[in-house]
């Protein structure tokens, strides 16, 4: 069994960064959980896992819930991560709460060829910064908006 190192980083907070073991063949939800107590968010909003998330002819999602589940994507409880991201670089983008767009970006950095005895993982190995509070802020900036998108406030 292989273990995956991941690098883990949040849009908007540079200072922030998060290693992560854990083992290749846990299934994303193991790992949508791992992430989730990394920074201490609450579980409770919708998530997905995308490979190449910006291309819209190339993205696989990975969701969280049946509710999200169409014949286009996948579920998290039903795909092992190997099975997303596999060799040294690839990389994933993990959105937490759709409404506040909480954007993660997750980095195989490095890959282990066993586990270590006594290890539980999933392992939170490295931890840089402090976590934001998850209800003090939104993931995305309203100035990224284009205008033409910005006058539906306008009008609330």
């Amino acid at each position: 069994m292989s273990i995956f190192v991941l690098k883990v980083t949040l849009r908007h907070f540079p200072d922030l960064q998060r290693t992560i073991e854990i083992p290749s063949e846990f299934k994303l939800i193991s790992l949508h959980q791992a992430l989730l107590n990394a920074i201490n968010f609450k579980e409770g909003e919708l998530a997905s896992f995308y490979k190449n998330y910006d291309s819209r002819k190339d993205r696989i999602e990975v969701c969280l819930s049946e509710l999200q589940k169409d014949d286009q994507n996948f579920l998290m409880s039903e795909m092992a991560i190997k099975d997303l991201i596999n060799e040294k670089g690839d990389e994933i983008t993990y959105i937490y709460d759709f409404l506040n767009m909480w954007t993660f970006h997750v980095e195989l950095d490095d890959i282990l060829d066993k586990v270590e005895n006594g290890k539980n993982y999933p392992v939170l190995s490295k931890s840089i910064g402090e976590a934001p509070h998850q209800e003090d802020f939104t993931g995305f900036e309203l100035d990224e908006f284009p205008d033409e998108e910005m006058d539906i406030f306008q009008d609330l």
